[in-house]
Protein backbone atom coordinates (compact mmCIF):
# COMPACT_ATOMS: atom_id res chain seq x y z
CA UNK A 1 0.00 0.00 0.00
CA UNK A 2 2.44 2.38 1.10
CA UNK A 3 4.43 1.57 -2.33
CA UNK A 4 1.39 2.18 -4.41
CA UNK A 5 1.11 5.58 -2.69
CA UNK A 6 4.39 5.99 -2.89
CA UNK A 7 4.46 5.46 -6.74
CA UNK A 8 1.41 7.36 -7.17
CA UNK A 9 3.14 10.62 -5.73
CA UNK A 10 6.04 9.96 -7.85
CA UNK A 11 3.36 9.91 -11.16
CA UNK A 12 1.91 12.94 -9.96
CA UNK A 13 5.02 14.61 -9.39
CA UNK A 14 6.41 13.62 -12.38
CA UNK A 15 3.39 14.71 -14.59
CA UNK A 16 3.42 18.03 -12.34
CA UNK A 17 6.55 18.82 -13.51
CA UNK A 18 5.89 17.56 -17.45
CA UNK A 19 3.29 20.87 -17.48
CA UNK A 20 5.51 23.40 -15.63
CA UNK A 21 8.21 22.56 -17.04
CA UNK A 22 7.73 21.62 -20.99
CA UNK A 23 8.85 23.10 -23.63
CA UNK A 24 5.31 23.39 -25.82
CA UNK A 25 5.22 24.86 -29.38
CA UNK A 26 3.61 28.37 -28.70
CA UNK A 27 1.25 30.09 -31.22
CA UNK A 28 2.84 32.49 -33.84
CA UNK A 29 0.94 35.43 -32.24
CA UNK A 30 -0.53 36.51 -28.81
CA UNK A 31 -4.33 37.22 -28.17
CA UNK A 32 -2.75 41.08 -27.37
CA UNK A 33 -1.03 41.41 -30.76
CA UNK A 34 -4.51 40.15 -32.47
CA UNK A 35 -6.53 42.41 -30.88
CA UNK A 36 -4.45 45.27 -31.78
CA UNK A 37 -4.08 43.99 -35.32
CA UNK A 38 -8.52 44.11 -35.44
CA UNK A 39 -8.03 47.70 -33.88
CA UNK A 40 -5.66 49.05 -36.87
CA UNK A 41 -7.84 47.35 -39.76
CA UNK A 42 -10.24 49.61 -39.86
CA UNK A 43 -8.68 51.18 -43.56
CA UNK A 44 -10.82 49.79 -46.42
CA UNK A 45 -9.65 46.58 -49.02
CA UNK A 46 -8.52 47.78 -52.66
CA UNK A 47 -11.91 48.07 -55.25
CA UNK A 48 -11.67 45.13 -57.22
CA UNK A 49 -12.28 44.79 -60.97
CA UNK A 50 -15.76 43.83 -61.98
CA UNK A 51 -17.26 41.04 -59.82
CA UNK A 52 -19.73 38.14 -60.77
CA UNK A 53 -20.45 36.96 -57.36
CA UNK A 54 -24.40 36.75 -55.78
CA UNK A 55 -23.88 39.13 -52.51
CA UNK A 56 -24.90 42.72 -53.36
CA UNK A 57 -22.53 44.81 -52.04
CA UNK A 58 -20.54 48.44 -53.27
CA UNK A 59 -18.87 47.29 -56.05
CA UNK A 60 -19.74 47.11 -59.80
CA UNK A 61 -20.52 43.69 -61.33
CA UNK A 62 -21.06 42.77 -64.80
CA UNK A 63 -24.80 41.84 -63.73
CA UNK A 64 -27.28 44.29 -65.23
CA UNK A 65 -29.88 45.31 -62.80
CA UNK A 66 -30.84 48.03 -60.73
CA UNK A 67 -27.75 49.65 -59.56
CA UNK A 68 -26.38 53.27 -59.83
CA UNK A 69 -24.34 53.39 -62.75
CA UNK A 70 -26.10 53.44 -66.07
CA UNK A 71 -24.68 50.48 -68.75
CA UNK A 72 -27.67 50.57 -71.70
CA UNK A 73 -30.90 50.23 -72.90
CA UNK A 74 -33.24 47.40 -73.33
CA UNK A 75 -37.04 46.84 -74.94
CA UNK A 76 -39.51 47.59 -72.15
CA UNK A 77 -41.34 44.22 -71.19
CA UNK A 78 -44.62 44.06 -70.19
CA UNK A 79 -45.10 43.98 -66.45
CA UNK A 80 -41.87 45.37 -65.96
CA UNK A 81 -41.06 48.23 -63.54
CA UNK A 82 -41.65 51.27 -65.26
CA UNK A 83 -40.03 53.41 -63.16
CA UNK A 84 -36.84 52.67 -64.96
CA UNK A 85 -38.16 53.94 -68.65
CA UNK A 86 -36.28 55.90 -70.34
CA UNK A 87 -38.78 58.35 -71.62
CA UNK A 88 -36.35 60.76 -73.58
CA UNK A 89 -35.43 57.66 -75.84
CA UNK A 90 -39.18 56.88 -75.97
CA UNK A 91 -40.12 60.47 -77.29
CA UNK A 92 -37.38 59.89 -80.22
CA UNK A 93 -38.13 55.95 -81.00
CA UNK A 94 -41.97 55.76 -80.27
CA UNK A 95 -41.19 52.84 -78.60
CA UNK A 96 -40.16 51.73 -74.57
CA UNK A 97 -36.89 51.37 -73.87
CA UNK A 98 -35.77 50.16 -69.97
CA UNK A 99 -32.60 51.43 -68.46
CA UNK A 100 -29.89 49.30 -67.62
CA UNK A 101 -28.02 49.78 -64.74
CA UNK A 102 -24.28 47.61 -63.26
CA UNK A 103 -25.55 45.97 -60.27
CA UNK A 104 -23.25 46.34 -57.11
CA UNK A 105 -21.66 42.81 -55.34
CA UNK A 106 -19.37 41.91 -52.90
CA UNK A 107 -16.49 39.96 -53.89
CA UNK A 108 -14.65 37.69 -51.73
CA UNK A 109 -11.19 37.83 -50.17
CA UNK A 110 -9.05 35.49 -50.62
CA UNK A 111 -5.23 35.00 -48.66
CA UNK A 112 -2.85 32.70 -49.82
CA UNK A 113 -0.10 32.13 -46.83
CA UNK A 114 2.87 30.19 -47.22
CA UNK A 115 4.18 28.39 -44.39
CA UNK A 116 6.06 25.98 -45.29
CA UNK A 117 9.25 25.27 -44.65
CA UNK A 118 11.58 28.08 -45.99
CA UNK A 119 9.47 30.71 -44.52
CA UNK A 120 10.27 29.17 -40.69
CA UNK A 121 13.12 31.06 -40.62
CA UNK A 122 14.56 34.59 -39.31
CA UNK A 123 17.23 36.65 -37.87
CA UNK A 124 16.20 39.24 -36.27
CA UNK A 125 12.84 39.80 -33.94
CA UNK A 126 10.71 37.13 -35.43
CA UNK A 127 10.28 34.26 -38.14
CA UNK A 128 8.71 35.09 -41.77
CA UNK A 129 6.16 32.95 -41.31
CA UNK A 130 5.41 35.09 -38.29
CA UNK A 131 5.40 38.58 -39.98
CA UNK A 132 2.94 36.26 -42.56
CA UNK A 133 0.48 35.56 -40.01
CA UNK A 134 0.21 39.24 -39.01
CA UNK A 135 -0.34 40.37 -42.37
CA UNK A 136 -2.35 38.03 -43.25
CA UNK A 137 -4.95 38.42 -39.88
CA UNK A 138 -4.52 42.51 -40.67
CA UNK A 139 -6.03 41.40 -44.24
CA UNK A 140 -8.68 38.83 -42.61
CA UNK A 141 -9.76 41.46 -40.01
CA UNK A 142 -10.14 43.98 -42.56
CA UNK A 143 -12.07 41.84 -45.09
CA UNK A 144 -14.65 41.33 -42.38
CA UNK A 145 -15.50 44.52 -41.33
CA UNK A 146 -16.09 45.18 -44.78
CA UNK A 147 -18.22 42.33 -44.44
CA UNK A 148 -16.48 41.03 -47.44
CA UNK A 149 -16.97 36.56 -47.69
CA UNK A 150 -13.18 35.68 -46.54
CA UNK A 151 -11.35 32.56 -47.55
CA UNK A 152 -7.76 31.25 -47.81
CA UNK A 153 -5.75 28.55 -48.57
CA UNK A 154 -2.46 28.02 -45.95
CA UNK A 155 0.44 26.16 -47.91
CA UNK A 156 2.48 23.88 -45.57
CA UNK A 157 3.25 20.10 -46.97
CA UNK A 158 -0.52 20.02 -48.16
CA UNK A 159 -2.61 23.11 -49.08
CA UNK A 160 -5.54 23.56 -46.58
CA UNK A 161 -8.33 25.19 -47.72
CA UNK A 162 -10.93 27.11 -45.97
CA UNK A 163 -14.05 28.47 -47.17
CA UNK A 164 -15.52 31.78 -47.64
CA UNK A 165 -17.05 32.99 -44.01
CA UNK A 166 -18.52 36.57 -43.04
CA UNK A 167 -18.32 36.93 -39.51
CA UNK A 168 -15.73 37.13 -36.67
CA UNK A 169 -16.53 34.13 -34.89
CA UNK A 170 -17.01 31.82 -38.02
CA UNK A 171 -13.28 32.75 -38.30
CA UNK A 172 -11.97 31.36 -34.99
CA UNK A 173 -10.87 27.71 -36.95
CA UNK A 174 -9.16 29.66 -39.98
CA UNK A 175 -7.62 32.75 -37.06
CA UNK A 176 -5.95 29.59 -35.40
CA UNK A 177 -5.02 27.71 -38.51
CA UNK A 178 -2.66 31.08 -39.65
CA UNK A 179 -1.65 31.62 -35.67
CA UNK A 180 -0.64 28.16 -35.30
CA UNK A 181 3.12 27.30 -34.57
CA UNK A 182 5.53 26.60 -37.07
CA UNK A 183 8.36 24.63 -35.66
CA UNK A 184 10.76 23.66 -38.67
CA UNK A 185 9.55 20.76 -40.86
CA UNK A 186 11.61 18.14 -41.42
CA UNK A 187 12.95 17.63 -45.40
CA UNK A 188 9.71 16.45 -47.09
CA UNK A 189 8.13 16.81 -50.48
CA UNK A 190 6.04 20.47 -50.10
CA UNK A 191 2.93 21.62 -52.32
CA UNK A 192 4.29 24.04 -54.62
CA UNK A 193 2.88 27.16 -54.89
CA UNK A 194 2.10 26.87 -58.88
CA UNK A 195 -0.21 24.18 -58.10
CA UNK A 196 -2.10 26.26 -55.56
CA UNK A 197 -2.32 29.51 -58.46
CA UNK A 198 -3.94 26.92 -61.08
CA UNK A 199 -6.09 25.63 -58.68
CA UNK A 200 -7.58 29.10 -57.57
CA UNK A 201 -7.38 30.46 -61.25
CA UNK A 202 -9.93 26.87 -62.60
CA UNK A 203 -12.37 27.69 -59.39
CA UNK A 204 -12.53 30.89 -58.71
CA UNK A 205 -15.35 33.72 -60.09
CA UNK A 206 -13.82 36.63 -61.50
CA UNK A 207 -13.82 39.80 -59.71
CA UNK A 208 -11.59 38.77 -56.28
CA UNK A 209 -9.55 40.16 -54.45
CA UNK A 210 -6.63 37.92 -53.61
CA UNK A 211 -3.61 38.90 -51.69
CA UNK A 212 -0.08 36.36 -51.86
CA UNK A 213 1.96 36.26 -48.90
CA UNK A 214 5.15 34.48 -49.45
CA UNK A 215 8.84 34.28 -49.36
CA UNK A 216 7.69 33.13 -53.08
CA UNK A 217 11.05 30.81 -53.14
CA UNK A 218 9.77 28.59 -55.80
CA UNK A 219 8.48 31.48 -58.02
CA UNK A 220 9.57 30.86 -61.59
CA UNK A 221 9.12 31.79 -65.16
CA UNK A 222 6.63 29.26 -65.67
CA UNK A 223 3.84 30.75 -63.05
CA UNK A 224 3.92 34.37 -65.06
CA UNK A 225 0.97 33.10 -67.40
CA UNK A 226 -1.09 32.02 -64.73
CA UNK A 227 -0.35 35.03 -62.73
CA UNK A 228 -1.32 38.01 -66.12
CA UNK A 229 -4.27 35.67 -66.68
CA UNK A 230 -5.94 35.64 -62.67
CA UNK A 231 -4.67 39.40 -62.49
CA UNK A 232 -7.01 40.27 -65.87
CA UNK A 233 -9.87 39.09 -64.03
CA UNK A 234 -9.20 39.82 -60.08
CA UNK A 235 -6.92 42.28 -58.19
CA UNK A 236 -3.91 40.34 -57.21
CA UNK A 237 -1.38 41.73 -54.78
CA UNK A 238 1.74 39.99 -53.26
CA UNK A 239 3.06 40.54 -50.47
CA UNK A 240 7.50 39.55 -50.46
CA UNK A 241 8.38 38.45 -46.85
CA UNK A 242 12.01 38.45 -46.38
CA UNK A 243 14.65 38.36 -43.66
CA UNK A 244 17.27 40.93 -43.27
CA UNK A 245 20.19 38.34 -44.17
CA UNK A 246 18.51 37.62 -47.60
CA UNK A 247 18.91 41.24 -48.15
CA UNK A 248 22.76 41.94 -47.30
CA UNK A 249 25.68 39.98 -45.84
CA UNK A 250 26.21 40.77 -42.19
CA UNK A 251 29.05 42.59 -41.37
CA UNK A 252 30.81 39.91 -39.63
CA UNK A 253 30.43 36.08 -38.89
CA UNK A 254 30.70 32.38 -40.77
CA UNK A 255 27.69 31.43 -41.75
CA UNK A 256 26.40 27.71 -43.84
CA UNK A 257 23.81 28.89 -46.53
CA UNK A 258 21.06 26.61 -48.02
CA UNK A 259 19.73 26.79 -51.78
CA UNK A 260 16.55 26.26 -52.10
CA UNK A 261 16.35 26.01 -55.58
CA UNK A 262 19.51 23.00 -55.90
CA UNK A 263 19.07 21.98 -52.30
CA UNK A 264 22.78 22.51 -51.44
CA UNK A 265 24.82 24.12 -49.18
CA UNK A 266 27.57 26.53 -49.18
CA UNK A 267 29.94 28.26 -46.84
CA UNK A 268 29.54 32.17 -46.37
CA UNK A 269 32.45 34.19 -45.18
CA UNK A 270 31.70 37.58 -43.80
CA UNK A 271 34.80 38.45 -42.42
CA UNK A 272 35.92 39.44 -45.97
CA UNK A 273 34.35 42.39 -47.83
CA UNK A 274 34.91 40.81 -51.13
CA UNK A 275 32.84 37.54 -50.32
CA UNK A 276 30.05 40.06 -48.61
CA UNK A 277 30.05 41.68 -51.67
CA UNK A 278 29.53 38.95 -54.04
CA UNK A 279 27.08 37.88 -51.38
CA UNK A 280 24.68 40.87 -51.41
CA UNK A 281 25.63 41.29 -55.73
CA UNK A 282 24.22 37.91 -56.15
CA UNK A 283 21.11 38.54 -53.88
CA UNK A 284 20.17 41.72 -55.52
CA UNK A 285 20.06 39.98 -58.61
CA UNK A 286 17.86 37.09 -57.19
CA UNK A 287 15.49 39.37 -56.10
CA UNK A 288 15.84 41.89 -58.78
CA UNK A 289 14.53 38.89 -60.87
CA UNK A 290 11.57 37.77 -58.81
CA UNK A 291 10.32 40.86 -58.79
CA UNK A 292 10.67 41.21 -62.50
CA UNK A 293 8.59 38.01 -62.95
CA UNK A 294 5.48 39.69 -60.39
CA UNK A 295 5.82 42.95 -62.47
CA UNK A 296 5.11 40.95 -65.55
CA UNK A 297 2.32 38.77 -63.86
CA UNK A 298 0.38 42.06 -63.52
CA UNK A 299 0.68 41.84 -59.49
CA UNK A 300 0.76 44.60 -57.21
CA UNK A 301 3.87 44.23 -54.74
CA UNK A 302 5.18 44.94 -51.80
CA UNK A 303 8.73 43.89 -50.03
CA UNK A 304 8.57 43.38 -46.12
CA UNK A 305 11.06 42.64 -44.07
CA UNK A 306 10.49 40.01 -40.89
CA UNK A 307 11.53 42.81 -38.82
CA UNK A 308 9.35 45.16 -39.29
CA UNK A 309 7.02 46.22 -36.52
CA UNK A 310 4.70 49.19 -38.48
CA UNK A 311 2.28 47.33 -40.31
CA UNK A 312 -0.78 49.34 -38.90
CA UNK A 313 0.10 52.53 -39.87
CA UNK A 314 2.38 51.84 -43.38
CA UNK A 315 0.58 48.64 -45.17
CA UNK A 316 -1.68 50.13 -48.06
CA UNK A 317 -3.50 47.86 -49.60
CA UNK A 318 -5.22 50.18 -52.33
CA UNK A 319 -1.48 51.46 -53.12
CA UNK A 320 -1.40 51.40 -57.35
CA UNK A 321 2.61 51.41 -57.22
CA UNK A 322 4.91 48.47 -56.21
CA UNK A 323 6.83 49.76 -52.39
CA UNK A 324 9.43 48.05 -50.60
CA UNK A 325 8.92 48.57 -46.75
CA UNK A 326 12.44 47.60 -45.20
Amino acid sequence: MRFNTLLWLIQHRYRWWQQRFSTKPQPLLTSTELQDLYQHASSTLPTAREVRHPLLGERNSVFAGSGYEFTDNRLHSAGEDTRFINWRLYARSGQLYRKLFLEERRPSLWIILDRRSSMRFGTQVRLKVTQAARLAMLCLYRGLRQQLPSAAVLLEQQAHWFKPIRTLSAAYPLQQAIIAAAPPQPDTQEIPLAAVLHELHVQLKPGCLIFLISDFHDLDDSMVPVLLAMSRKHHLSAYHIVDPIELQAPAQGDFVLWDATTDTTQRLNCNTAPQRQRYTTTLRQYHSALESRLYQGGVQYQRWLSSSDALQTTLDTSHAQPTRNN
